[in-house]
């Protein structure tokens, strides 16, 4: 009868653990922004290997004895690991995710009609292909020919009309991006001057860029309450 009621408590834990690592995939991939077919798929299988690498952590070997003496073995999470997981789910929140780049390349001189060079396009495409299933939902760009040039094929991508506010304005675009709904995914493009400024205005930090960084991609999560966390990606071929 004991061990009936050790391997039925086993079997309980073995579902609260797969509901566990499904909710967390869920979660992850939502964030990913993967819509349809992808999204289920993906959720699956990583919930699947999240079920099954889990073991390797915070286990204790519990014995079952069986009615005529042998001695089968049985993983079972410890409770302290659970808790763990779901302390570390509780404060998770929907948030609007900004996405901020440098224009691309650009041909000689500084004025605001100054186009991008080849080079400079080039990455403008890369950053489409590498924001394709980004679920970009609006696109802000600066007066600056560049800039407006750089979000195009992203923009044309999400069949999108870009937000133009000039580079000075900086408190216009921050009002704007603070007041995002959760779950949105947008995409700035700056400068070098800009950019950096934005963050820090956004509660974040990241270094000054060089006149010859081009290929930094910021991304900020905010939920409008702390500091948004922030990841700094490369894309496109190297610069700094």
């Amino acid at each position: 009868m004991k061990t009936k009621w050790v391997a039925g408590f086993w079997g309980t834990m073995q579902m609260c653990k797969l509901m566990i690592c499904g909710g967390f995939s869920a979660w992850f991939f939502k964030r990913t922004r993967l819509d349809g077919p992808n999204r289920l798929v993906s959720i699956l299988t990583w919930a699947v290997v999240a079920f099954r690498m889990v073991p390797i952590f915070g286990m204790e070997e519990i014995m079952i004895r069986t009615r005529i003496g042998e001695t089968k073995t049985r993983s079972l999470r410890r409770c302290t690991v659970t808790v763990l997981l779901l302390a570390g789910l509780s404060p998770l929140a929907p948030a609007a995710t900004i996405i901020l780049v440098r224009h691309a390349e650009r041909n000689a001189g500084m004025t605001p009609d100054v186009l991008l060079s080849p080079r400079g396009e080039e990455r403008a495409r890369e950053l489409a292909r590498v924001l394709k299933d980004a679920n970009i939902r609006a696109v802000f760009t600066t007066e600056v020919r560049r800039t407006q040039q750089t979000a195009e094929p992203t923009a044309k991508e999400f069949h999108l009309q870009p937000t133009v506010i000039p580079a000075k304005d900086v408190d216009t675009l921050v009002s704007r991006l603070q007041a995002l709904p959760d779950d949105e995914t947008v995409l700035v493009v700056g400068h070098a001057n800009t950019i950096p400024l934005l963050v820090e205005r956004l509660g974040g930090t990241v270094p000054a860029m060089a006149d010859t960084e081009y290929d930094r991609l910021v991304v900020a999560a905010t939920s409008g309450k702390g500091k948004p966390a922030i990841l700094t990606l490369r894309y496109g071929t190297l610069t700094h």
